[in-house]
């Protein structure tokens, strides 16, 4: 999850491939049309500005044979979950090397008691996926504890699935954190902080889940 510059402009790289057929047979030489990639540029039209751009599309071979997506065992797609006092309420936090935003959900800022603020700025969000793309239009601030950090930092609000906040790279910079994946441990400093295994996560965030319906918010 990264915010970027050009957040209110649409991504020419947005499209899906185009896919050309291959009939798998071996050759020493690839002809002009039996391109492994090739950029194709075209016009468009940008909604924004109406000045023309080029859209560069992918073009990719295909095979004719299927393939098996591997199965990974659960053990090494575990993701880095910890629990992170904000605002004085636990929540449950990702821990993403891939953003540039510190988030909180809606739902947890309400429950939290955050207080939310309208961005002079509004800030687009560039998901994994090319044309996955949302704005950022309200930002919150609150106290952070978690192992030795003890501090008051911004949060964007963004609507997050599964997790109570993510926790970006930026973060994890500015306070030492380091992770490593091969023994599911976050470091602060090069000391051991709390993590949660896959089998805690999933009972914290169900916790959450029903204690978040039934409890009135407190003004």
């Amino acid at each position: 999850m990264a915010i970027r510059d050009d957040h209110l402009h649409d991504d020419a790289d947005g499209a899906f491939p185009v896919v050309i057929e291959d009939n798998d047979t071996e050759v020493s030489e690839l002809d002009d049309n039996e391109v492994i990639e090739q950029q194709i540029q075209s016009i468009r039209v940008r909604q924004d500005t109406g000045q023309p751009v080029k859209q560069t599309t992918t073009v990719v071979r295909k095979s004719s044979m299927s393939m098996t997506r591997p199965k990974r065992p659960a053990s090494q797609i575990q993701l880095l979950v910890a629990k992170m006092t904000i605002n004085g309420l636990d929540a449950v936090v990702m821990f993403d090397t891939g953003s540039t935003s510190d988030a909180v959900s809606p739902k947890f800022a309400r429950v939290a008691n955050m207080k939310i603020h309208s961005l002079d700025v509004p800030m687009g969000i560039q998901l994994g996926c090319k044309g996955s793309k949302s704005k950022i239009v309200f930002g919150t601030s609150g106290p952070v504890r978690y192992g030795s950090i003890i501090r008051t930092h911004y949060f964007d609000v963004v609507n997050i699935d599964r997790f109570d906040a993510i926790i970006s790279m930026g973060f994890m910079r500015k306070f030492g954190i380091t992770l490593e994946p091969e023994h599911n441990s976050i470091l602060i400093s090069g000391i051991p902080a709390p993590t949660l295994s896959e089998g805690e996560e999933t009972v914290e965030l169900a916790c959450r889940h029903s204690l978040r319906r039934a409890r009135p918010v407190s003004h």
